[in-house]
């Protein structure tokens, strides 16, 4: 193979230095664009890595697309360096670039919502959007106390018996877990997941794999009915261009009362997809979860307990018939009114 790769080659950062990807991203010389430049070094480990990128994100004059890559990058190093130049990000200008250093402070986390952050989720349109579902993010993962106000009751969908099929939920360890916790690591850093009581979840032709944060395994109950949580995460193996792992559901709890607690499951966008009530006895919860009721949902029931780092399931059914998707004239309105 040389090293001037098709479209539909697999490049590899190893192929090429750092000086011959800085050279090509930043002056233009070389076989490669820009952004595929940027894509491989975000690949490399080298000290001044952090500093490129910040100054990539920054440059006022550069191009929005490789700026809001360069927030993305930062958010994936897992440098705190990386996380304190993201918080100085907030205050671009350009909307692509500040939605990639939103992006970016999701995967790299923090110890703080920034000041700035919550002002920016009181900007209308997606940006404000965004702004609010990173703040949302880093108060559950920084496990902020208090609950936030009630939010109207959302319907639910019911799985009709008749169509009822059973969604397979199995205890699972090994080489399957210990790669996709490195890989996930790799992409996420902010996540601290662990492959104590992991499962695998089956439902058709998508087997996911369920994992705990390790501080949710750490610690009592009791600190889940007085502070939010990113409790666990649900992720699911991708075999695009070799194996990879993502995050797809991700599960927020907060406290509803001393023996009560909030479930969400939401996507990678912050759409809350499923909801549920723990109900909290001791160090015991029992917990109920259902599907929202929105254009294109599966109406899902899952019952179970939670106790000492063990999740069992009473109870796991999905409904076959899936929920009318959105037209195109109501997708268009939809978007118009945003």
């Amino acid at each position: 193979m040389t090293r001037e790769a098709g479209a539909d080659d697999m490049l590899d950062a190893a192929a090429y230095s750092v000086a011959e990807l800085k050279a090509m991203l930043f002056k233009g010389k070389g076989p490669l664009t820009r952004p595929l430049a940027l894509a491989l070094l975000g690949r490399k480990a080298y000290p001044q890595k952090v500093r490129d990128l910040e100054r990539l994100l920054m440059d006022e004059d550069e191009m929005p697309r490789l700026r809001a890559m360069a927030g993305q990058l930062l958010g994936q190093s897992g440098k705190p360096a990386a996380a304190r130049a993201l918080e100085r990000g907030l205050g671009v200008k350009d909307e692509l670039a500040l939605r990639g250093v939103l992006q970016g402070l999701e995967l790299a986390g923090g110890k703080t919502v920034p000041k700035s952050l919550r002002h920016l989720s009181r900007r209308k349109g997606l940006v404000g959007r965004l702004a609010a579902r990173t703040a949302a993010l880093l108060s559950h993962r920084l496990g902020l106390q208090g609950a936030t106000p009630a939010a109207p009751r959302a319907a639910t969908l019911r799985v009709d018996p008749k169509r009822a099929t059973a969604i397979v939920m199995q205890p699972v360890r090994g080489r399957r877990v210990t790669e996709a916790l490195r890989k996930l690591a790799g992409g996420a850093p902010a996540l601290r997941l662990s492959g104590a009581g992991a499962m695998t979840l089956n439902c058709v032709d998508h087997s996911y794999l369920f994992l705990f944060q390790e501080d949710v395994l750490q610690g009592s109950l009791d600190r889940l009915t007085t502070r939010k949580a990113l409790a666990a995460v649900v992720a699911e193996r991708e075999e695009l261009e070799g194996e990879h792992w993502a995050v797809r559901y991700q599960l927020l709890t907060e406290p509803l009362s001393p023996g009560a607690i909030r479930l969400r499951l939401i996507t990678g966008r912050g759409t809350p997809v499923f909801t549920g009530i723990a109900k909290v006895k001791g160090e015991r919860a029992t917990f109920t979860l259902r599907a929202l009721d929105r254009p294109g949902g599966v109406a899902i029931d899952i019952r179970g307990w939670y106790e000492a780092g063990r999740l069992g399931i009473d109870h796991a059914r999905f409904d076959t018939k899936r929920q009318r998707a959105l037209k195109p004239r109501t997708l268009e309105t939809a978007a118009r009114r945003s």
